[in-house]
């Protein structure tokens, strides 16, 4: 009798572990095991200090660094943070203000935006150029529509504009996110970053490494879930005032198909455009000189 109870209990004991087991931690100098000069400067770039601020709620820690009159606001997607763009804030610290924050597990574009200009007034700061890709593209259109007076120009890398048809193609791939345990979000990550990412970026071994290693624990499961949910929240508001646009592309973005790159030219078509070939959806990490020299070509205007 005594094991017939436990033979009924080691189901609902093993469900238990499934759910709340969060999978293997792997570090990024666990995944780029190359001693080159590339490493060492990202290691130094990590050390950097960061600041942090507390508003509604949640810790937002962001750095602040960087020389000029102006200031440029760097602003992730769903699966990073702050660092993902090391290699533009090395190139732009010399002759700006730099702001790249890390978002916490907030759901709502409005959430995420009442942060950003926390800490943009934290810094006593007025007037920004967005650069934002994907999520964070997404989170530079809703800024330069709500809070017009804080934006001087904005550049929209690999993303999309939130409306009804992309909440309808996206909204089945997140669906699972709400009840599927962390381990499984974790693995279905790492494996769309080996699927897909990694190929369409040229083989980046940099990008496979920092991403995967988003998906062995650097980011949180909380944080990919509402970052999820802040894709999945739409609202009408453009933006209204005449200020500079950019907008970079890659024609194989795995995330943004070639209907919503258009939708995005057509909603802005006073943007400049720029096309990576075979970039995929981060070339800012895999193609950093040519994104470098847009950025700063975008800036100077």
């Amino acid at each position: 009798m005594k094991i017939f109870r436990v033979l009924l209990f080691l189901p609902v004991l093993i469900l238990f572990l499934a759910f709340f087991y969060r999978g293997p931690v792997k570090t990024f100098d666990q995944l780029y095991p190359h001693s080159d000069t590339l490493k060492a400067a990202f290691e130094q770039f990590r050390a950097l200090p960061l600041q942090q601020i507390e508003h509604g709620g949640h810790d937002w820690p962001y750095l602040a660094l960087g020389k000029g009159n102006e200031t440029v606001l760097l602003l992730h997607g769903m699966g990073g943070s702050y660092d993902i763009w090391w290699q533009q804030i090395t190139a732009l610290q010399d002759s700006y203000r730099i702001i790249a924050p890390t978002y916490p597990p907030v759901s709502t574009m409005e959430a995420l935006a009442a942060g950003i200009i926390a800490i943009l007034d934290q810094e006593n700061i007025s007037e920004v150029h967005l650069v934002g890709s994907s999520l964070g593209g997404d989170l530079a259109q809703y800024l330069a529509a709500y809070y017009p007076e804080r934006v001087k120009s904005a550049l929209f890398g690999n993303t999309f504009v939130a409306d009804t048809d992309f909440k309808a193609v996206v909204t089945p791939m997140f669906a699972p996110l709400r009840w599927a345990p962390e381990w499984l979000i974790r693995y279905q990550f790492r494996k769309g970053i080996l699927a897909q990412h990694y190929p369409a970026s040229g083989q980046s071994e940099f990008l496979r490494a920092y991403l995967l290693e988003q998906g062995y624990g650097a980011m949180g499961v909380d944080q990919f879930r509402n970052r999820a949910w802040c894709v999945l929240d739409i609202y009408e508001k453009r933006l209204s005032k005449d200020i500079p646009l950019q907008i970079i592309e890659s024609d194989n973005d795995p995330l943004v198909p070639e209907k919503f790159r258009e939708q995005l030219k057509a909603t802005y078509p006073g943007a400049g455009v720029y096309t990576f070939s075979g970039a995929g959806h981060f070339p800012y990490l895999s193609h950093p000189d040519t994104y470098n020299q847009i950025l700063l070509d975008h800036l100077r205007r």
